[in-house]
């Protein structure tokens, strides 16, 4: 039988009284250093040590006519998005465009690209101006009226800052795309474009000139953050002085074509990968440093790194020459190593670096041969 429902005790009056209130002890406070509970299972035991190998995201930027699409179109089985008609003398394959593409446009084709079945392996993206371009034309459109009724005619037009701040979140969405693309059809990722001379604010010293894309810079911000290689191509010109007394000058020389690869107060650039702060653009498979760059960096453990770069060191001695110059010591290098742990990319570049290093001794048997 179940027990009685107490009934609420009458006032005096007739109505219900309100029940008395009971006092609970306060919840026990969490000691300190104690986490608490985790409602899901943990996955801490699936943690995975190692280098993924994802297919990679590249930027390149220079001078017009530079090599940079034939470049992109020897990296592995291309398709281009060619918003500028620049590869109209390669023999390549463009996705269809048309003859005046909007932003929309873009996004449909790289979402085709992420959904149909195809053997393309890198998408390329020529260029990243006129990609701008579009990303701006595209806002215009479809701003709304102000309460005059005035839509925006430029990018300008949407107030102090406010229109590139706009543009910075469509090439986000953008970027988000295209890493679908790459994990889901496993595609490389190539952005293509020219380079200008800016002026950049030093807030340590004097303004300074340097080679950035011609993009503005929260675009660049964007891109550059996302990437695994940013490269900038030129020529490697060098200034030569001739003639004497007053027919004595100066002129330029132009030399072979290169890629940076490292950043510097002269230009912008990154990279993930293990190689050099300089590569020659050769003229026939300009991609096989790239190639070879990635297939290492997916098949060499740290530990056979480590045993490679500890062969260069014995063949270099304690002292040595760097490629640029600069003095380097065996003791400076075994510290770094240590430091970089496990991380494969930081080692491979100490590899490279020391395999363009020569030993002292080798440098004085030069001397004296000359």
């Amino acid at each position: 039988m179940a027990a009685p429902v107490p009934r609420p005790v009458s006032a005096p009056n007739g109505a219900a009284s309100t029940p008395p209130s009971v006092t609970r002890p306060a919840p026990a406070a969490r000691p300190p250093g104690v986490p608490a509970t985790f409602a899901k299972p943990s996955k801490l035991g699936d943690v995975k040590r190692g280098t993924l190998p994802t297919p990679k995201r590249l930027c390149f930027y220079g001078t017009r006519g530079i090599g940079k699409s034939s470049l992109a179109a020897d990296a592995p089985e291309p398709i281009f998005v060619d918003l500028g008609n620049a590869t109209e003398h390669l023999n390549v394959a463009r996705y269809p465009m048309p003859a005046e593409p909007v932003f929309q446009d873009v996004l449909d084709a790289v979402d085709d690209l992420a959904a149909a079945d195809h053997g393309y392996k890198t998408l390329v993206i020529e260029d990243m101006g006129e990609l701008e371009s579009l990303i701006w034309r595209h806002l215009i459109a479809n701003a709304p009226a102000n309460r005059d009724g005035e839509r925006p005619t430029s990018i300008e037009g949407f107030g102090f800052g406010k229109g590139y701040v706009l543009a910075e979140g469509e090439w986000r969405g953008l970027v988000h795309r295209l890493d679908q693309l790459r994990l889901r059809k496993g595609m490389h990722v190539i952005m293509l474009g020219h380079s200008v001379i800016a002026t950049v604010k030093n807030p340590d010293g004097d303004n300074y000139d340097k080679h950035v894309p011609l993009i503005h810079p929260k675009a660049v911000g964007v891109i550059g953050a996302n990437a695994d290689v940013v490269g900038f191509v030129t020529f490697d010109d060098v200034a030569k002085r001739i003639g004497g007394g007053p027919a004595k000058k100066t002129i330029g020389i132009t030399g072979h074509r290169v890629i940076h690869l490292e950043h510097s107060a002269t230009w912008d650039a990154k990279c993930r990968l293990p190689l050099p702060a300089q590569i020659d653009l050769k003229e026939v498979g300009p991609w096989a440093p790239f190639a070879e760059a990635i297939h290492r960096l997916h098949s060499m453990t740290p530990a056979a790194l480590r045993q490679q770069i500890e062969a260069e060191l014995a063949r270099l001695g304690e002292q040595f020459t760097k490629a640029d110059g600069g003095p380097g010591n065996d003791a400076g290098v075994r510290a770094a190593v240590t430091k970089a742990g496990e991380d494969v990319s930081a080692l491979f570049k100490y590899l490279t670096a020391l395999q363009q290093a020569q030993s002292i001794a080798t440098n004085t048997s030069e001397e004296n041969a000359q």
